[in-house]
């Protein structure tokens, strides 16, 4: 199976990205880059809605405790809804 990472952090000293290729040759990155960033524009323009969003909410009430609650919800497919023809 072919893999890309692509992890974005901000931190105190700038925003840090990192990128992992596992297996993609460059040409389907470009490919995969260029669509991703279509979908990204028309979520913008208000034309689609994600299709899976995942939130978690961390929350800290005792030094060295953590609870976390992971809330998923999916949106309607893009296709729902559109005539065909």
């Amino acid at each position: 199976m072919k893999k890309y990472t692509l992890t974005a952090k901000l931190t105190s000293k700038g925003f840090l990205l990192r990128r992992k290729n596992d297996g993609f040759s460059s040409v389907e990155l470009l490919g995969i880059l260029h669509l991703s960033m279509e979908e990204i524009l028309d979520q913008l323009k208000g034309n689609i809605k994600p299709d899976i969003i995942i939130r978690q909410v961390v929350t800290n009430k005792k030094p060295g405790k953590t609870n976390k609650t992971s809330i998923t919800s999916q949106s309607p497919s893009r296709d729902e809804g559109k005539e065909e023809g």
